[in-house]
């Protein structure tokens, strides 16, 4: 996830940041799925939405849905 990550925020999130922001969504993701079972779009958007609020960078409606969108193509 962190290529299709880079890619959507790399107009939001500066260089030198992409790498602890990729990362903090790692964690993110881990601790949306070591919660109650939701369905992996909603642990993509929550998680997202979280690293989104800690680093300060706009989310924009549908970024979650664009990178969980990009999965099969995995």
């Amino acid at each position: 996830m962190a290529n299709a990550t880079r890619s959507l925020y790399e107009d939001r999130v500066h260089a030198e940041q992409m790498r602890a922001f990729t990362n903090a969504f790692a964690a993110y993701r881990l601790d949306e799925v070591l919660g109650t079972w939701k369905p992996y779009e909603q642990v993509v958007y929550h998680a997202i939405r979280r690293t989104c609020k800690r680093f300060g960078t706009p989310y924009r409606e549908g970024d979650g849905r664009a990178i969980y969108d990009q999965v099969p193509t995995w």
